[in-house]
């Protein structure tokens, strides 16, 4: 009987989320940013029960080396972790060269 009653009010939850995506936002809650500008935000950590240890893992997952190549990183209400990755000089060059390139090919 109660295995029933938590499938019916499951099915009921996900047929009302699914049509009033406000109230599927208000539930899920927002993105949480854990590091900006390259600096770790230790109070977004401790809200989110959250280790460095947690985030260095994460990246590692996501195929960077540690912390310090990450310029933002966020939690999002799946669960899963957003990073951006540090801009250095080399970054800005190919990126001048390319904009370069198609500015040249659009004459």
């Amino acid at each position: 009987m109660g295995a029933t009653a938590l499938l019916g009010a499951n099915y009921v939850m996900v047929r009302v989320l699914y049509r009033h995506r406000r109230a599927a936002r208000w539930l899920a809650g927002e993105p949480v940013e854990l590091m900006r500008g390259g600096r770790i935000d230790e109070k977004a950590m401790a809200a989110e029960l959250l280790a460095r240890d947690d985030l260095t893992a994460a990246a590692h997952r996501q195929g960077f080396r540690d912390l310090h190549e990450m310029f933002d990183c966020s939690i999002e209400t799946s669960g899963l972790f957003t990073f951006q990755q540090k801009r250095t000089d080399g970054d800005e060059a190919v990126l001048a060269r390319i904009e370069a390139l198609l500015a040249k090919e659009r004459r």
